[in-house]
This record gives C-alpha cells, structure tokens and sequence, in this order.
C-alpha cells in the first residue's frame, strides 16, 4: 500500500484511535465555543490525549495547527500561520509552497508520510520527528482555513485509519466555529521564506 507520497506504510500495526469517542469528545467542546484559537486548542489536546492514551506515551510529538492567514500586500494571497499547538516550538509561517503542510494547503488533500526524511523539503523543527500526517480543515462557507498537523517519533506512525479518523473530527471542528483568521492579515512571506529552507525557532 502506499501513502499519498508514494512511500510504502504497515497498515493494521497500530492500535485504533476511538473515533466514536473522540467524536463525542470533540462535539462537547465545541458545543458552547466558536473561536477558533479556543477551538484549536481544546481538539489539539484531545487528539494527543487519544494517541496517549490508545499507543502509549510519546506516540506523537506534535500536533497542531497551521491556520490560513491574508498577506498585507506581495503577490502571495495568503501564507500559513503557527496556531494552538502541543510539542517543541515550531516554524511560525509556512507559505503553501513548502513542506507537508504547504503540500496539504495547495491541495486541499490529506498527506499521510511515512518517512520524512525520505522528502527533500520536509521543514525538520523536531529532529526525533519521522513521520507526519496532516489533514486540511475545509469550512463549508470559506474553504480552507488551516491545517491539522501531527509528527511522530517513529516511522510509519500513522495509518489510513488514522487519516480516516482525525478527517472525521477535523470535519466537526471546521463547521463549528467561527474562522476570524481568514480576516486577520500578516506580512508577505520573506525571501527567506520563500527559499530553500526554513529555519525553526529551536534551531
């Protein structure tokens, strides 16, 4: 089988995510709440509670949110910005040209990697990372508004169940809440930005 990059993955090694759980879980946040920084945060926390607890401690090292962001001025509309998040400090901006996340904004399709290392621009801001799923947060009135990202500290972390699952409560969260970020606009993307590599505040 292969992920969305081509590589080969181990389907049926991992333990389930509780998706019914989750979902549950996920839908009494939300229930009362709309902003997104509050919204981000609060299903950030439950996804790594949920791999914490179905695949024990330190099966991902981070996860998070890139969320879409207007330029003020430049040629590039918009860029991705650092939301709620739990793991090292990470890159701040991600235009959609580069790396996973980028790859997940320009197409709006969920990329499931099993081996970073084996991509030539994967942006690397925690060095135990080896594999990475990210999901698109597509609002049924705006279109994209961010992405979900998770790192793992082994290869192959991820599977088709779990894309599945988290596309399930992504779904939940874009249409539950109010995305101001589409209106809340930053700087143009920097060259360096725009080059072949980005560096991470850690580094």
């Amino acid at each position: 089988t292969q992920s969305t990059w081509g590589l080969p993955y181990v389907k049926g090694m991992l333990a389930p995510l509780p998706r019914d759980k989750l979902r549950a879980q996920v839908v009494r946040l939300l229930n009362t709440e709309r902003d997104f920084v509050s919204n981000c945060a609060n299903v950030a926390a439950a996804i790594w509670d949920a791999f914490q607890t179905t695949r024990g401690s330190g099966s991902v090292n981070w996860v998070g949110f890139y969320l879409v962001r207007p330029c003020d001025g430049g040629d590039i509309p918009e860029m991705l910005q650092l939301g709620p998040f739990i793991g090292k400090p990470a890159v701040t901006r991600i235009p959609f040209s580069k790396g996973v996340c980028g790859a997940c904004a320009r197409s709006g399709e969920p990329q499931l990697v099993p081996d970073v290392h084996a991509l030539p621009y994967h942006i690397a801001c925690d060095p135990h990372s080896q594999s990475e799923l990210v999901i698109p947060i597509i609002s049924s009135s705006l279109g994209l508004v961010g992405v979900l990202d998770l790192d793992c500290p082994t290869t192959s972390g991820f599977d088709l169940n779990d894309q599945q699952t988290l596309q399930e409560i992504i779904g939940v969260l874009a249409n539950n809440t109010t995305w101001t970020n589409k209106q809340l606009a930053v700087p143009p993307p920097t060259q360096a930005e725009l080059g072949d590599a980005i560096s991470c505040p850690s580094h």
